[in-house]
């Protein structure tokens, strides 16, 4: 939430409440990845860039005639996680007391679980955006039909 409010202070030159709370739920996301795993310090540092790298990226999609994210999970849930991901392959891979070989295995099980995602989240969102489309088209054909039928 720091870092969230620092940035929005810089960017925007205001603070608003959403800010805030959107900074505790950028925080939570972190956090989840690096909880059990690392120390509270390195948590905080943590999710502080990940307070920074989420709202530039909702301010970017915001930008874009492309996307659109109404609530900004995007930025905070995929943006959020990959920054606790990444925090925690760098903590563990930059660890003074790590052993290559551990430290070998757990990047690679973390970049497989990393790609994994990505691939289910983009299948899925395919699925349910053509799902949405065929609904809505025959929705559609439903309304405009029975509207014909009443007008004659």
């Amino acid at each position: 939430m720091i870092g969230w409010m620092l940035f929005t202070r810089l960017v925007a030159k205001r603070i608003e409440t959403d800010d805030l709370l959107n900074g505790i739920i950028c925080g939570l996301v972190t956090s989840t990845c690096l909880v059990g795993y690392v120390r509270p310090l390195e948590i905080g540092l943590v999710t502080f860039v990940a307070g920074i790298a989420c709202p530039t990226v909702i301010n970017k999609m915001n930008q874009s005639v492309t996307f659109y994210d109404a609530v900004d999970s995007f930025a905070m849930n995929a943006i959020g996680g990959l920054v606790g991901v990444g925090g925690l392959m760098l903590i563990k891979f930059g660890g003074i007391f790590s052993q290559p070989e551990e430290t070998s295995r757990f990047i690679l099980a973390e970049s497989l679980a990393v790609i994994i995602a990505i691939i289910v989240t983009v299948i899925g969102t395919m699925i349910a955006h053509q799902t949405g489309l065929l609904f809505s088209q025959k929705l559609l054909l439903k309304f405009k039909f029975q509207g014909e039928s009443t007008n004659e």
